[in-house]
């Protein structure tokens, strides 16, 4: 750091944060050497139960590291001590030495006072006097060994480093946002992967009557792990998450704003979350709400491509019962609304369910359908995650993979593998499907300087060890 630099007015965060990019000690072990070699790998990502399952993912991507998230009286005080050493070297440097600044004089509890520049000199054992006797030249290697000392500072205090590039974690960054959905059912659920991708937050589950305390625990150490409280989104009504629920969740001291997107039903529900999306450039991805395989594989896609994700009612669009001018018979859509509005060239229809409620609307290019969910899946990961066909280019490195036959698991994966901008794949419990397997075997022979990272989702009783030794051969992981 120049001169220059310190005599311009300085806002603290500014300076820290190039203090940051070009301090060891905050970029040790956040990038590996470009000559450590890289190797393909296979992660289960599980726990006990569906509930653990999603907090076990919520863990490994929002890491709590060793650095203890500081409550926000240490940042003032610590940032109040560098601020000091800041004013001091500018007002050494050519304000009044009459100037006051602000200085710590308790380092317990943060106590601070107002002194004078000359007065902040005599930590550094120069007189008032013997300052201003002094050269100009040695007035400011002076205030530049001042400036020094204030940046080491900002370099090596945690509390520092906290307050202003937030308390790091594995993949560089901290949850400011929490989803929580339904743990016994998936309907509401099915169209928040974009959602999480767009606020960067990790789906958790829960019962519908009572806060589990492993959701609540895991909500208070991600918000331990930042400055600030996080916010809440629960996906659903109260008869999906409770009011009970919803109070307890509000009562965390980590927790700061809480929202309920919900709506009459699943498919107002996914109308209402595509409404809290900012960037709809992309496509809408029409997925059947009656089972949750499609809609899932469909919101990595959605993430990737700045989509949203609505439902069909199977093979024919949603009904509702609306108050029209011939009294409450009218029937209506909200899916069918929302597409009237926005255009059905934007559709992309995954699974057959999905295609035939628009096949008279959207071209063949339009569909993404497989002879099962698990084909449909790796459809979707070929127009959207790769291309050729047989593939001759794979655009992710990460694969999540998750049983094709419950939902619970898939929800949680969609959502992690959504915020890495990877693909969802499919896969029955005993065995890996043969589409998947297909895939990422083809994929993996393409480009050997290309290494996948796959996340296992659930136990060995929804995903057998067999799955996790054939993904293991498919990917040539250890």
């Amino acid at each position: 750091m120049g001169k220059t630099t310190r005599r311009g007015s300085l806002a603290l965060a500014a300076a820290v944060a190039v203090v940051l990019s070009s301090s060891t000690i905050a970029s040790a072990a956040i990038v590996d050497s470009p000559d450590a070699p890289k190797k393909a790998s296979v992660e289960r990502l599980s726990g006990d139960n569906r509930i653990l399952t999603a907090i076990a993912a919520s863990n490994e991507y929002y890491e709590t590291d060793d650095v203890i998230a500081p409550t926000p009286e240490a940042v003032t005080a610590a940032t109040d001590k560098v601020q000091a050493a800041y004013d001091a070297s500018n007002n050494l440097a050519g304000a009044p030495l009459t100037a006051a600044v602000k200085v710590i004089t308790d380092e317990a509890d943060g106590t601070t006072t107002n002194k004078t520049a000359a007065e902040f000199l005599e930590a550094y054992g120069v007189t008032e006097v013997q300052y201003l006797a002094l050269s100009a030249a040695d007035k400011d290697a002076l205030a530049q060994r001042v400036y020094d000392e204030a940046t080491d500072l900002a370099a090596n205090d945690p509390l520092i480093v906290a307050a202003v590039a937030g308390v790091p974690n594995r993949d560089g960054t901290t949850a400011n946002n929490v989803i929580i959905a339904r743990s016994d059912d998936f309907a509401d659920a099915l169209t928040a992967t974009p959602l999480a991708d767009e606020l960067d937050a990790p789906v958790l589950i829960n019962a519908t009557d009572k806060l589990d305390p492993a959701v609540q625990a895991e909500l208070n150490r991600l918000g331990q792990n930042r400055t600030g409280a996080i916010n809440v989104t629960i996906v659903g009504g109260k008869s999906a998450i409770s009011a009970s629920v919803e109070k307890s969740i509000k009562g965390l001291k980590a927790v700061g704003n809480v929202e309920r997107i919900d709506g009459q039903d699943r498919f107002e529900t996914a109308v209402n979350i595509a409404g809290e999306i900012s960037n709809t450039s992309g496509g809408i991805f029409l997925t059947t709400g009656m089972d949750f395989a499609d809609a899932l594989a469909a919101g990595t896609a959605a993430a990737k491509d700045n989509g949203v994700v609505l439902l069909t009612d199977g093979d024919k669009l949603d009904k509702h019962v609306v108050d029209g001018v011939f009294g409450p018979d009218s029937k209506s859509s909200y899916t069918g609304k929302y597409l009237d509005a926005a255009g059905y060239s934007k559709v992309v229809a995954v699974g057959g369910p999905a295609a035939a409620a628009v096949d008279t609307k959207i071209g063949p290019k339009q569909a993404a359908v497989g002879d099962d969910r698990y084909e449909t899946a790796v459809k979707v990961a070929q127009k959207y995650f790769a291309s050729g066909d047989p593939i001759n280019t794979v655009t992710t490195d990460f694969v999540a993979v998750a049983s094709g036959a419950d939902f619970a698991d898939a929800v949680v994966a969609a959502a992690y593998i959504a915020n890495k901008d990877g693909v969802l794949l499919l896969t029955v419990p005993g065995s890996l499907s043969d589409a998947t397997d297909g895939f990422l075997t083809a994929a993996n022979k393409l480009d050997k300087s290309q290494y996948f990272d796959v996340k296992l989702f659930g136990g060995t009783t929804a995903v057998s060890a067999s799955v996790e030794a054939e993904l293991k051969d498919a990917v040539d992981a250890e």
